[in-house]
């Protein structure tokens, strides 16, 4: 007994140093906390948008027309609950042979209500990789591997089984459960850490597409407001030249008036201008009864010139 007690303390020193090398502690293993587990990144952003009557994603924006645009969202495709991976404990040593083998290698498993998913089903496979490819290295220590493989009382147990190396148990098969816990739980924290950090990324870059969208948007609003008001200019210059009239005669108190009324729109203030001009009138009227030819006097009102403003409106000038 005392015997076997003095072997476990060695063994457990040995496993113990194994642990220690591997991780560079005991309680955790910070050593390997940079090993990759995500071989692809599952996350984009995309925009969300209506083409040809339907819906689809897009990368690019700048392969959409303005209409196009103007039905667009941004959001982050590929969002997946990676914390639906979990690490289970299996107990067993690396090399326990048989059906147990399995379970040994696939100790990352996935929730039973997870939906099947190409990338978890990945990152599992490499996370079960990484795990034993890390624990073997620990594992391999001819110390350890021979308090854990080594037979118990040189091939004699409990039940008499002496010589038959075959049926006597391993000595101390759990020595490095510890350490199953400590690449286990780390291997785990690296896959978390990895996908949040590339999550908080495809924000990033998610919040820069929004902006690069609104910006878009504020361009196109821009463009449809300036050929609106082009529009509305046109209208207005074509209501502002109702106010024009071809010169004109009248009789007024003894006078011959003669004026000529112009429009001019004014696209910068958006108003109509109309100016009333007077002119001095030479024409000579025949005056029937006499048989001659009479001047008329020139009106008070020649040179003068009256100006109305009209304010403009949705194209109309009133």
């Amino acid at each position: 007994m005392n015997i076997d007690s003095s072997f476990y303390t060695q063994c457990q020193k040995a496993a113990n140093d194994a642990i220690t090398k591997l991780c560079g502690s005991e309680d955790s293993c910070d050593k390997i906390a940079e090993t990759k587990i995500m071989v692809e990144n599952p996350l984009s952003v995309v925009f969300d948008c209506t083409k040809d009557g339907k819906k689809d994603e897009f990368v690019d924006l700048n392969l959409l027309t303005d209409d196009e645009a103007k039905t667009c969202s941004v959001r982050i495709a590929g969002k997946i609950n990676v914390e639906k991976m979990d690490f289970k404990e299996s107990g067993l040593a690396s090399n326990t042979g048989g059906d147990d083998e399995e379970t040994a290698r696939n100790r990352f498993v996935l929730d039973d209500d997870t939906e099947t998913n190409d990338f978890l089903t990945r990152a599992k496979d490499k996370l079960n990789s990484s795990f034993d490819l890390y624990y073997s290295q620990a594992a391999s220590d001819q110390t350890v591997k021979y308090c854990t493989e080594g037979r118990s009382v040189q091939g004699f147990d409990k039940e008499n089984n002496f010589g038959d190396a075959t049926k006597a148990k391993e000595r101390f098969p759990n020595l490095l459960n510890s350490l199953q816990v400590l690449v286990g739980e780390q291997l785990l924290d690296n896959f978390y850490n990895e996908y949040y950090e590339r999550l908080s990324a495809a924000e990033t870059e998610r919040q820069n597409q929004v902006k690069a969208l609104s910006e878009r948007l504020l361009e196109i609003a821009k463009k449809e407001a300036a050929e609106e008001k082009k529009q509305e200019q046109i209208l207005a210059a074509r209501s502002c030249d109702q106010y024009k009239q071809e010169p004109s005669f009248k009789r007024e108190s003894g006078y011959l008036e003669t004026t000529r009324v112009t429009a001019t729109y004014d696209a910068e203030k958006d108003i109509c201008k109309v100016t009333t001009e007077y002119y001095e009138c030479s024409k000579r009227t025949l005056i029937k009864r006499r048989n001659k030819c009479k001047k008329w006097p020139t009106s008070p009102n020649a040179g003068r010139t009256t100006t109305k403003e009209y304010p403009c409106v949705k194209g109309v000038c009133k």
